[in-house]
């Protein structure tokens, strides 16, 4: 009888660590370093991540606005798949596709830095947020986090 009931706990937990779970080096906190696979993450997620806007009024058209407070962006190493860091890379610099005025530099896997609320976005829809290893080289690849603007301001 136990085993039947842990079965859909298991399963649930499986598939809650999704697709990119975290080495062991990642949990601890290692610094970025060359020759290392990442993903970006967007307030802790890499696929559906979601970034908060507060745009008074009706939506729709060409209104832009900022992020709101307390979201994160943040780096987890993976053992394939996502961005890798190439032959020089020590950080990865956060920056979102609408407004590249601010990068976020990233120095520490699973460590949280904050989402720039001085940059503009969209008050609504879809954007990325590109990670780039830097200093690059020419082995080293971004990762991009699709994100979907949600105005709660509405």
């Amino acid at each position: 009888m136990l085993r039947r009931a842990a079965r859909p706990l298991c399963l649930s937990l499986i598939l809650a660590t999704g697709p990119f779970p975290p080495s062991a080096a990642a949990r601890a906190g290692a610094p970025i370093a060359p020759h290392q696979h990442f993903v970006g993450l967007v307030n802790g997620l890499h696929v559906d991540a979601e970034v908060y806007v507060a745009c008074g009024g009706p939506g729709g058209g060409d209104r832009t606005t900022h992020p709101l407070q307390n979201q994160t962006l943040a780096v987890t190493r993976t053992r394939s798949d996502g961005g890798f860091t190439g032959d020089a890379a020590s950080r990865v610099v956060a920056r979102f596709l609408d407004d590249t005025s601010v990068g976020v530099v990233l120095t520490t896997y699973g460590a949280t830095a904050p989402v720039p609320t001085t940059i503009t976005v969209p008050g609504e829809g879809k954007g990325v947020v590109r990670f780039a290893p830097r200093p690059s080289s020419s082995t080293s690849t971004p990762d991009f986090v699709a994100v979907t603007y949600v105005n709660l301001g509405a």
